[in-house]
């Protein structure tokens, strides 16, 4: 994620998120599915850093 390609770790019920479903697939399309590598998303980190604090707000 972002320049530096930095890892997050991201809980099992946001795979069910719209948004974070969209990056996904943002992903595939821009990548390829990785075989057993981490999945980079193609997105800002100030975007996804947002996505991860409103969903933690939600919790």
């Amino acid at each position: 994620m972002g320049e530096k390609l930095k890892r997050y770790i991201v809980p099992i019920r946001y795979l069910s998120n719209p948004i974070f479903q969209q990056l996904l697939e943002g992903a595939a399309e821009e990548y390829g599915y990785p075989s057993q590598k981490a999945i980079v998303l193609a997105c800002n980190e100030s975007i996804f850093q947002m996505f991860m604090d409103s969903r933690l707000s939600d919790s």
